[in-house]
């Protein structure tokens, strides 16, 4: 009797079973970092428009836009008081809630704005969110159109109303 060399059917259905498996568990490693993006976002955008609110309360200006923030803080900028964030009042928007001991982290991808994507008003915006994470959180925490609601996509960008 010849012998065939090979793989028995039981031991390919073996090895497709383990692939299947280390598969999975990778797609699932994937959700994981997104679902940690999108929690991230969340946390950002609650941190920030807190923040801001407190600094309006306090100072009856909106950090940035502040116009006595020069006296408070003499190395500090102020802003014109006109009640929006012009370009070089961004800067001073963190600058402002900073000094505030209002908010200490600001990490690289965030970005403030006024009017940002057709948003009404102040707007936190995320430069390093991926297209998946801006869609997964306004699908959590809006209403999953990119052009609308309070959260908005474009220009490489996630960007939600304070």
């Amino acid at each position: 009797m010849r012998r065939e060399e090979g793989f028995t059917l039981l031991e390919l259905s073996i090895v497709l079973l383990v692939v299947g498996l280390l598969l999975q568990v990778v797609l699932q490693g994937g959700n994981v970092v997104e679902e940690a993006r999108i929690k991230r976002l969340a946390m950002d955008v609650e941190a920030v428009g807190a923040a801001a609110r407190v600094y309006v309360e306090r100072y009856h200006a909106l950090p940035g836009d502040d116009p006595l923030a020069g006296r408070r803080w003499p190395e500090s900028r102020s802003g014109d008081g006109d009640g929006t964030l012009g370009e070089g009042e961004r800067a001073g928007f963190w600058e402002h809630l900073r000094r505030a001991g209002l908010f200490i982290r600001r990490g690289g991808g965030l970005e403030i704005g006024f009017g940002v994507l057709g948003l009404p008003g102040l707007a936190l915006c995320f430069t390093d969110a991926t297209p998946e994470a801006g869609r997964l959180y306004d699908l959590e925490f809006d209403d999953g159109e990119a052009g609308s609601g309070r959260v908005r996509s474009g220009g490489g960008m996630v960007c939600a109303s304070l």
